[in-house]
């Protein structure tokens, strides 16, 4: 498999994507569970929430114009007019689509109060949880319907993880004690149900996707373990979190702190990993490879 310059630069900006997206779509589902009781973060979330969506709105478009350079093997291919229009009639050109409408949501819903905010957030949100199941491998592979009920569970809880971190942090950094320790137990007490479907929907799409299990030794199946090796550690980090770093925030002063910001850190960069991986097994890597 040869690669070329325009596959690695339209890879890094798919994983790039990848995480301003769920990050913007995740903020919402974060404030959702948790946003009743923050007073002093409320501003500065709101002001991350703006740049992280921005940031996808860029990224996405950025995305969807480069990837013509990947189908002809340079750069040349961005300039394109015909290769363009073909591009923006295919599945990829969907699920842009769908994701932009969904991002626009979430911008929306910034500088809009109320229910209705809650509502454009559960909108948005949703939007571009449905952008991923309109394109890649679940496309071409039966049963359709059931690979994209699995995909986008995958994606929503990954999104509601990993959109939580960055906001966690603010919360640690600026509300009282009590409260940033309230808002890291509720949103623990989630997470403990819910992120173990990521690896039940995970395993589930594998068994569907991989013709066999002698296809775990091939490119792709080894891909999809040093996925699972990422969400082990995660597990760590989180379970850390929730039965020692979280409890001691109400009591251990600026050393709890650091600690926690620490860790929500370290979950954050192995997630960006993980998204990293994932846009190279999306990108360039087959189930049949």
């Amino acid at each position: 498999m040869d690669v070329t310059l325009a596959d690695i630069v339209a890879l890094a900006l798919r994983a790039a994507s990848f995480a301003a997206v769920l990050q913007a779509a995740g903020l919402p589902l974060f404030l959702a569970l948790c946003g009743a009781e923050l007073r002093r973060s409320a501003r500065p979330l709101a002001t991350f929430g703006v740049r992280v969506t921005s940031a996808g709105l860029v990224l996405a478009l950025v995305q969807q114009a480069i990837e013509p350079a990947r189908l002809v093997g340079s750069f040349g291919g961005v300039f394109d007019t015909s290769l363009q229009a073909m591009l923006l009639q295919s599945s990829v050109g969907a699920a842009t689509g769908v994701r932009l409408a969904g991002l626009a949501l979430l911008l929306l819903r910034l500088h809009i109060g109320g229910r209705v905010a809650t509502w454009l957030g559960a909108l948005g949100a949703a939007a571009v949880v449905g952008s991923f199941t309109l394109m890649g491998h679940t496309t071409s592979h039966e049963p359709r319907w059931a690979l994209a009920a699995l995909l986008a569970v995958h994606i929503s809880v990954i999104a509601l993880w990993f959109g939580a971190l960055v906001p966690l942090r603010i919360v640690v950094a600026t509300e009282e004690p009590d409260v940033a320790a309230m808002v890291v137990k509720r949103f623990s007490r989630w997470a403990v149900r819910l992120v173990p479907l990521i690896l039940v929907a995970g395993v589930l799409l594998a068994a569907f996707l991989l013709p066999g299990i002698r296809s775990v030794g091939t490119p792709f199946g080894l891909t999809l373990v040093a996925k699972l090796g990422g969400f082990v550690v995660l597990l760590g980090f989180g379970a850390a979190n929730y039965w020692l770093l979280g409890p001691r925030l109400a009591t251990g002063g600026r050393a709890a702190v650091r600690a926690l910001r620490l860790s929500l850190t370290s979950e954050w960069l192995i997630i960006v990993f993980v998204l990293m991986i994932t846009a190279v097994l999306t990108g360039l890597l087959s189930p049949a490879s």
